[in-house]
């Protein structure tokens, strides 16, 4: 299994989610699923299945095909404990975040994955303190084109 900044295991934001399983992005997202454990979660699956769902997809069969690729993660009490910690502390701070941010950052601290953050990622930039590790989308997917070339000249070279 691959790494990128140490990481073996990612977390998509929404946005991020809805780019890389596009049709379009396919190959991308095969050796991603090959090369990383791929978590999703309840923020991410909710943009995923409306963006589905308006596109008039049955969201039972889609939720059913996203089990079998990705690990979802749910609000468990872990996750809540995570969310209410950082969003307390940074309430003392004077920042207010998001909701939708505090799960989204919250779930991939408890599962240990690297955040992959399509917009401004420096609003994920206080949470670095409480465990938080996360890039851009496009700084991961030049790192995944990276391994994939890599991978390509060392299949060559054991063929």
């Amino acid at each position: 299994m691959k790494s990128i900044r140490g990481h073996n295991k990612v977390t998509f934001d929404p946005i991020s989610t809805v780019k890389i399983i596009k049709k379009q992005n396919r190959d991308i997202l095969e050796f991603i699923l090959a090369e990383f454990e791929v978590y999703m979660t309840l923020p991410s699956l909710h943009a995923y299945l409306l963006a589905k769902k308006l596109g008039g997809a049955d969201v039972g069969k889609e939720l059913e095909e996203i089990r079998k690729i990705l690990k979802i993660v749910p609000i468990s009490e872990d996750v809540i404990k995570k969310a209410v910690e950082i969003d307390s502390a940074l309430v003392r701070e004077g920042t207010l975040m998001k909701f939708e941010e505090l799960i989204i950052a919250a779930s991939s601290i408890v599962t240990g994955t690297l955040l992959v953050v399509d917009d401004d990622v420096n609003k994920y930039k206080p949470l670095r303190k409480y465990g938080l590790e996360y890039t851009s989308l496009g700084s991961f997917l030049e790192k995944v084109n990276a391994l994939a070339k890599d991978e390509a000249k060392r299949e060559k070279i054991i063929i």
